[in-house]
């Protein structure tokens, strides 16, 4: 869909890494609307565009981190992950070396898929 998921469908924004509780909170809801075929994406903005990095282990820290879960979220019927170009640019990461498929956005896309939102959690 590439940012143009219906104004009706549900936008889910992470704002936070894969090892904060408020991501684990994201995704679940993220999958569970989509469960429900409500059209979903998800929007990771900031630091969240960390959890696209491939392989993280939070073993050694005692954590868990929920990018393992963002391969799940396409068959719980989440349409798109989407996340801030800028972000993915400060912390060099390439849209082909993510875990998942991911659509970059652009600050002037960004602003543009917030605009038509009727539906946004921020998480």
């Amino acid at each position: 869909m590439s940012g143009q998921q219906s104004s009706r469908g549900l936008l889910v924004i992470c704002r936070k890494s894969a090892w904060q509780a408020s991501s684990a909170a994201a995704l679940e809801l993220a999958m569970s609307a989509g469960v429900f075929e409500v059209p979903v994406s998800l929007l990771l903005l900031g630091e969240a565009v960390l959890q696209l990095l491939p392989n993280q282990q939070g073993t050694p820290l005692q954590l868990k981190s929920v990018a393992r879960q963002l391969p799940v979220l396409e068959l719980c019927g989440v349409s798109e992950i989407l996340a801030d170009a800028e972000a993915l640019s400060r912390y060099a990461i390439a849209v082909g070396s993510c875990e998942v498929p991911v659509h970059a956005l652009p600050p002037a896309e960004l602003a543009a898929l917030l605009a038509r939102q009727h539906n946004v959690l921020v998480f």
